[in-house]
């Protein structure tokens, strides 16, 4: 029996900022864009981005009641909609307009790594190639790899340039951009590109980070923060967040008229993932680019998290098998665990499989006796990893204690780097010591929920941290004779985290018979205060 089909996918997204009046031509840019669209480029926006154009370009006044040019409502524009419905499309269009009508001076665009950012490039090339109204307009087209420019007169006098940047955290720093274009932002894994970027606007009244995206998981920092935010302030609308956490005001208009502009088509939590109805929710362009015979094929044959990441742009948050008891993972979180100034330190090191992620995490005994495990940076390059350590040794006395794996991961590799930094002392965690670190840290866990445990069992505590919380909802486990390790491959996220925190517990906990702790090794007792510690996660 066929399936029936909605006739499109839904043009309004399922979460988004209110505007703060009813849009029209004097109230949004939209509408100029959408025009300039059809009318200088001739193309034809489909529904959903002619809705995000017109909704993400509000205005802060309408026309005619403010001397100047209207300024835009936000500084910061996050959309995000299932693969392949159009988002760079769109982009560009919003690129060229502001080139050429808008006449701003830079544009800067940014994605996950420099040929997919110099794609889009040359496709707004293209489209201006295609328009001979503006094709005539073409100061310099400048191709070289690395250093893509384009640069026309927007009339006036005004050269308006459009370039590509690394995602780093150089791409942009000492330039003034006008607007920002981040395509892929699920892909940002630290806030490196993110601080560099979009601080070139600071010095722009109307300056415009412009980000699209599909959704993320666990790695992906900036979108997970900036999407929470936007939650909260909106009130939650998916029920993920705790009441004390949802920005509440008196006054609503304030709150709807924060800098931040959030639009998000994603199919509801809990929707049933093989309805077409549920599909609609993602793929506003349903009906259009993409057959519904489409989805339905790649519902029965990808993996569940990849569709409902990739088709129905749901935050995939844990699947399969939970490494702990029910409710031991969240029975050990504490938001008020700290690590007693006495107590020594014990960091460790880990690496993802793809050599992506770097996870440094430390371990310590509370006061009470118990321990407590944190993340303190989460990195994209294993190269980081050294400095981190040089930069931060003195103000712990002179050393620092670091457990790495010693062979069979990609962490093995920088144990000769760690070696030499004067005053870090690496110990291997290898044979014995990495299996007996897992159950112990298994069981550390474990005796928070147990109610049979003994008030002298030792257990671990951990405050709320999305990087640790994720590796410790959907670690699997590789089974070693009679023992067991963390499995990263086989884990659906990132489990570098976890294993750093494993591996210093390990070792702050005496299951390293031939390296016990040297509590004489001097320390500074403010060290882990100067890390910010409160924060979710140290990014570097």
């Amino acid at each position: 029996m066929g399936a029936t089909f909605p006739k499109f996918g839904r043009t309004e997204p399922r979460i988004f900022t209110p505007p703060l009046r009813p849009l029209t031509h004097q109230t949004s840019l939209g509408f100029a864009v959408i025009e300039f669209s059809r009318e200088i480029l001739g193309v034809e926006l489909l529904p959903w981005q002619e809705w995000l154009l017109i909704h993400a370009l509000e205005l802060q006044k309408p026309m005619g009641t403010h001397l100047g040019p209207p300024r835009l409502r936000f500084r910061t524009v996050l959309a995000l909609v299932g693969r392949q419905n159009g988002k760079s499309h769109v982009t560009r269009v919003m690129i060229l307009f502001f080139m050429y009508i808008r006449q701003v001076s830079l544009i800067i665009g940014m994605a996950q790594s420099l040929s997919i950012a110099e794609a889009l490039w040359e496709q707004a090339v293209d489209m201006i190639l295609d328009s001979q109204a503006l094709a005539d307009d073409i100061i310099k087209i400048h191709r070289a790899n690395g250093g893509k420019r384009l640069i026309v007169d927007a009339g006036d006098g005004i050269r308006a340039e459009y370039k590509v940047e690394s995602a780093s955290r150089r791409g942009g720093r000492g330039l003034s951009g006008d607007v920002i274009v981040m395509d892929e932002l699920r892909e940002q894994s630290t806030w490196d590109a993110w601080s560099a970027v979009t601080k070139t606007i600071l010095t722009r009244a109307d300056g415009l980070v412009w980000c699209i995206t599909n959704a993320g998981d666990s790695s992906s920092v900036v979108l997970e923060y900036l999407r929470d935010m936007a939650h909260k302030m909106l009130g939650d609308p998916d029920g993920r967040f705790d009441d004390d956490t949802i920005l509440q005001s008196d006054d609503d208009d304030e709150m709807v008229s924060a800098s931040l502009g959030f639009f998000e088509w994603s199919a509801p939590p809990g929707a049933d993932p093989a309805d077409p109805e549920t599909w609609a929710y993602a793929n506003p362009a349903a009906g259009y680019l993409i057959e519904w015979s489409s989805l339905r094929d790649s519902q029965l044959t990808d993996p569940e998290d990849v569709f409902l990441t990739e088709c129905l742009c749901q935050w995939v948050v844990n699947l399969g098998t939970k490494p702990f008891p029910e409710g031991a993972w969240e029975a050990s979180l504490d938001p008020m665990s700290t690590i007693d100034d006495g107590s020594p330190l014990v960091f460790g090191v880990d690496v993802s499989p793809d050599r992506k992620h770097c996870a440094i995490s430390v371990c310590g005994q509370r006061s009470d006796g118990d321990f407590h495990v944190e993340l303190v940076a989460y990195m994209s390059r294993m190269s980081m990893v050294e400095g981190w350590f040089r930069r931060r040794v003195d103000s712990y006395g002179g050393h620092m204690l670091v457990c790495v794996q010693g062979r069979g991961c990609p962490a093995s590799a920088l144990v000769s780097s760690l070696n030499a930094v004067p005053g870090v002392d690496v110990v291997l965690c290898q044979g014995p010591a990495l299996t007996a670190s897992c159950g112990a840290f298994f069981d550390a866990v474990s005796a928070c929920v147990d109610e049979d445990a003994s008030a002298d069992e030792i257990r671990v505590f951990h405050l709320a941290q999305p990087g640790l919380d994720l590796a410790a909802e959907c670690a699997q486990k590789k089974v070693l004779g009679d023992s067991w390790v963390w499995d990263r491959k086989s884990s659906r996220e990132d489990l570098s985290p976890l294993c750093a925190a494993t591996w210093a517990f390990g070792y702050a906990s005496g299951i390293y018979d031939d390296a016990p702790i040297d509590t004489e090794k001097p320390r500074h007792e403010s060290a882990m205060k100067q890390e910010g510690r409160r924060r979710a996660v140290l990014f570097v």
